[in-house]
């Protein structure tokens, strides 16, 4: 684990920690972090290269595969017909990894290859509380290349 990352599990522990009772059972504090890695392995194969962006890809295939088992058979994590507090976490795979994936040149999240998460974010998407707040596509390709752009840039500047 390289230095970079630990504040970011420091804060994921501390967050985990302080909100505890709005998990039900451990299991669904397991699945948090795991969604987490989710976040972490996508953003690490977003703007990482060549090998180091295959381990990131592979790894968070791994943490999908896992979501994948979890949500079936579900029409959202809660196990209910309404969302819980573990969709709204997730609530970036329907966008924002759509666009990181555009944005970083690889495919995460197949709908052939994971059809239930696939299909909860269909039924996430729908919501019209959670449409209503999502921003432009437009916006956030942009957002994101201009990001890819600074990163490239500034690895090239240390070489």
């Amino acid at each position: 684990m390289t230095g970079n990352f630990i504040p970011v599990y420091f804060s994921l522990t501390c967050f985990c920690l302080y909100f505890g009772e709005a998990f039900r059972t451990w299991f669904d504090l397991l699945l948090f972090c795991v969604m987490g890695q989710c976040v972490m392995g996508a953003f690490a194969a977003f703007w990482k290269e060549g090998e180091e962006k295959e381990k990131a890809i592979e790894s968070a295939l791994e943490s999908f595969t896992f979501l994948e088992t979890q949500i079936q058979g579900k029409k959202f994590f809660s196990g209910d017909d309404n969302i819980g507090y573990l969709d709204l976490v997730m609530g970036w795979i329907p966008l924002w990894l759509n666009v990181m994936e555009e944005a970083g040149g690889m495919k995460l999240m197949d709908a052939q290859k994971f059809p239930f998460l696939h299909e909860w974010t269909q039924n996430f998407i729908e919501i019209p509380l959670i449409k209503e707040c999502l921003p432009p596509r437009d916006a956030l390709v942009n957002y994101f290349n201009l990001g890819m752009s600074y990163i490239r840039s500034m690895a090239a500047a240390k070489q």
